[in-house]
């Protein structure tokens, strides 16, 4: 079973505030740079703010398991959507660069758009 996200766990995921709205923290896509305000966390997922488009999504808590079985069964996920490797298109590069972030421990970044889990 895994362990519902909340506040606590994306904790470490936050640098700091962004530049555009120093009010919410943030994670800055890997490959790109682009700032991704973190509005709200609760059990269900994560609503962002892309700065490049001003686009708000929600993320699914699914999107994060999505990934992590991913990486368990592959060991390596593209952050590019469409790629083979990648599990799932839709906020691929804010999703990874949020894993990669907040589990430092598990997860490096190899080849420039790809993320590895370190066994």
């Amino acid at each position: 079973m895994t362990a519902p996200l909340t506040h606590t766990t994306f904790a470490s995921i936050v640098s700091g505030t962004g530049l555009q709205h120093p009010d919410y923290p943030h994670v800055r896509t890997v490959v790109q740079g682009v700032i991704n305000d973190l509005l709200e966390i609760d059990e269900g997922g994560i609503l962002v703010r892309s700065h490049r488009t001003n686009r708000e999504d929600y993320i699914e808590a699914g999107r994060f398991r999505t990934w992590w079985e991913h990486l368990t069964i592959h060991g390596s996920a593209s952050l590019h959507p469409g790629d083979p490797n990648n599990p799932h298109r839709w906020r691929s590069r804010v999703v990874g660069a949020m894993l990669l972030a907040g589990l430092p421990n598990r997860l490096r970044q190899v080849h420039g758009d790809t993320i590895e889990l370190q066994r």
